[in-house]
């Protein structure tokens, strides 16, 4: 008896298993569809045996770096609705991180130095000159920590609603550590990771915190976000993994008090505490420049495109005559 018993707990747990796989399969293979992240094959740069995403818009001026939030959602569309008025004074180039969007999606732990090293590599094999870059939310620590390593290869930045620098300096623990390792779990990781990017939870992010007006947010935007999150069959969980277990944090107090290179901070002040944030930051650093964005959300370069980038216009023009001041 006992061992009947046995084997159909077995058999019942198998059969939950399978119908759970079964279930992601369908997730991932409905949420990509419609294909609307399509790409070409030499639209790939090689990393350390990955391939990843990029696409240069405009062929003259000096280069601009575009990168995204680091969410497993996150991809160079980001910054769609800003490129083509970028790319008509400079050449301007966009990526999908790895792990994001159409790049590859290795099982690993992502780490801020891993994207520290991908950005360097990139200016130095594909932009070749040194680099504006305007980086996005969780992504602002990086680049910095990147000019940290090697500042020659960057010419000044924008943060846009950069992250605390408190919550940057957090360390992995046990608690972040259980999470990461459900979401690495095969087949339950998945349906938690379905889960946190389904469409409906994307939705309410973009309505509640991305954007400042809802009536904004289009189902084709919704769509490629979904899309992005469940590309390479929901492998981005890794990066969420790593997300969660604050594998990207770093202390970034030294490389910004250090800092020398032109930098302006944009600001959301209707977006949770991102005033107080941007004082934080310039408060080690007095050389920051911090510009106020009203009636916005975490993504003014998708929600208010023109105006974002006439303020990186300027603040391209600030850093330019910083440079000539200098010299």
């Amino acid at each position: 008896m006992e061992i009947k018993r046995i084997m159909q707990s077995l058999a019942f747990t198998g059969g939950v298993l399978g119908f759970a796989g079964l279930l992601n399969y369908k997730i991932n293979h409905f949420a990509v569809s419609e294909n609307l992240l399509f790409y070409n094959a030499e639209n790939f740069f090689e990393w350390k045996g990955c391939r990843i995403f990029y696409k240069q818009s405009g062929i003259k001026g000096s280069p601009l770096l575009l990168l995204h939030d680091i969410n497993a959602a996150s991809s160079a569309e980001e910054w769609t609705n800003i490129l083509s008025e970028l790319s008509e004074n400079h050449r301007v180039y966009v990526l999908d991180l790895l792990g994001c969007g159409r790049s590859d999606k290795p099982a690993i732990t992502y780490t801020n130095f891993l994207y520290v090293e991908i950005i360097l590599e990139f200016i130095k094999s594909v932009i070749c000159e040194k680099t504006f870059v305007i980086a996005s939310s969780d992504t602002s620590q990086i680049a910095l920590m990147a000019s940290a390593y090697d500042s020659s290869k960057f010419s000044g930045f924008v943060f846009i609603n950069p992250p605390s620098i408190e919550a940057t300096g957090r360390t992995p623990d046990s608690r972040t550590g259980l999470v990461m390792k459900l979401l690495q779990f095969p087949i339950v990781g998945s349906l938690l990771y379905n889960e946190i990017y389904s469409r409906k939870n994307l939705e309410m992010n973009f309505k509640e915190d991305y954007f400042f007006d809802p009536s904004k947010v289009t189902s084709k935007l919704l769509q490629i976000y979904y899309e992005s999150a469940h590309l390479q069959n929901g492998n981005g969980r890794y990066l969420e993994a790593s997300y969660v277990g604050r594998y990207l944090n770093m202390d970034i107090n030294h490389a910004l008090k250090k800092s020398t290179l032109p930098l302006s901070i944009y600001y959301s002040d209707s977006y949770k505490n991102k005033e107080l944030i941007a004082r934080s930051w310039k408060k080690r650093n007095s050389g920051i420049v911090l510009t106020k964005l009203t009636h916005t959300g975490l993504y003014p370069q998708l929600e208010m495109p023109k105006r974002t980038a006439a303020l990186i216009e300027a603040s391209l023009l600030r850093a330019m005559r910083s440079r000539c001041t200098l010299h």
